[in-house]
């Protein structure tokens, strides 16, 4: 175990670079790293490779970088669609409108979307602050998006 010790604290920074140049921000390198040294402790993997290390960040920030992105794109359509709906009414009623909705989805959901929306919160923190997996905050963010496209999409076809 020193011997990962010793390479984590030789290697750390220049990990850290190589995974923040692919995904672009330093925070998400820093979880990237050590979550790759975490998985190495994990399965006793103490006398590991530069090269493994290096492929190894680089999967995971390829991996981390395209599920954002998916996400971004999600993200991008339900505000899309917020800005068409505010654009084909009047915005006071479509925003009341709105936060009824969002108050009406169950707490789970709710939370999370006000804390990514409203307090404007990365997926990252909203997991660290909810002790929950990224995957979870991010599957819950889209069935509430969903859920509130689906509702808006009955109230808008009424009129």
């Amino acid at each position: 175990m020193d011997d990962l010790v010793d390479t984590y604290q030789r290697l750390q920074y220049k990990l850290i670079a190589f995974a923040s140049g692919i995904v672009g921000n330093k925070e998400e390198a820093q979880e990237i790293v050590s979550e790759v040294f975490f998985e190495c402790l994990k399965k006793n993997e103490v006398d590991v490779s530069k090269a493994y290390l290096y492929k190894s960040v680089r999967n995971r920030s390829l991996n981390r970088k395209r599920s954002l992105a998916r996400y971004l794109k999600g993200v991008e359509r339900f505000a899309q669609y917020v800005v068409d709906l505010i654009s084909l009414g009047d915005e006071s009623e479509l925003k009341s409108e709105l936060h009824l909705k969002i108050d009406g989805l169950p707490p789970h959901l709710r939370q999370v979307l006000y804390l990514r929306l409203h307090d404007e919160l990365r997926v990252s923190e909203i997991a660290s602050i909810l002790e929950l997996p990224e995957g979870t905050i991010k599957s819950r963010i889209n069935t509430a998006t969903k859920k509130l496209r689906e509702e808006m999409n009955g109230k808008s076809g009424d009129q």
